[in-house]
């Protein structure tokens, strides 16, 4: 069973599907382009190096998934082979797995900087303790849910792509846009 197929049967596109505004998830060609899946331009699509530039960093971004999962997989060796545990709790186990990766990720982050990112820690200090550069005084990394709109609103004018109907169609395109 091909991976387009899997995906259809299993529960992940409905999840996909109520992702919060301006959150995608990132598929490669055998998928289908969607309002939450984005996906490479195919190779006639590929009309200019602007969007050639869009399926490498695509690409990029897929790669770094991949590997995140190779991770976790070399870590874990229960993954090395199928797990053995009823089908309703593989979502639990995988989440365990990430939780206890993540930890020890920090934990060496700790013992070998002597620094750690709490989810309650200001991201600017983090930045600067880690770089040794000063923080800028009241500097905002924060991203809201209006923002994705607002950026669509100023750089994605309907009539500049009016063939395109879905969200992450215009999201691709505002990145080639941007690039």
């Amino acid at each position: 069973m091909g991976d387009a197929l899997a995906f259809l049967r299993w529960k992940l596109p409905r999840i996909v599907e109520e992702f919060p505004v301006g959150l995608f998830l990132a598929g490669d060609n055998a998928y289908s382009n969607s309002n939450k899946l984005l996906t490479p331009f195919t190779r006639p699509q590929t009309t200019n190096s602007y969007r050639d530039a869009f399926n490498f960093h695509l690409s990029q971004l897929r790669i770094r998934v991949e590997m995140a999962f190779g991770y976790l997989v070399n870590k874990w060796r229960i993954f090395k082979s199928p797990l053995r545990v009823r089908i309703a709790n593989v979502q639990t186990v995988v989440n365990v797995a990430y939780i206890f990766h993540n930890w020890c990720i920090n934990e060496r982050l700790r013992e070998d900087n002597m620094w750690d990112v709490s989810e309650d820690d200001d991201v600017a200090s983090a930045l600067s303790r880690v770089s040794g550069s000063p923080a800028e005084p009241n500097i905002d990394l924060s991203v809201g849910d209006e923002d994705v709109s607002l950026y669509r609103r100023l750089y994605l004018p309907t009539q500049v792509y009016p063939e395109q109907t879905s969200e992450s169609e215009l999201l691709r395109n505002a990145y080639v846009a941007k690039l």
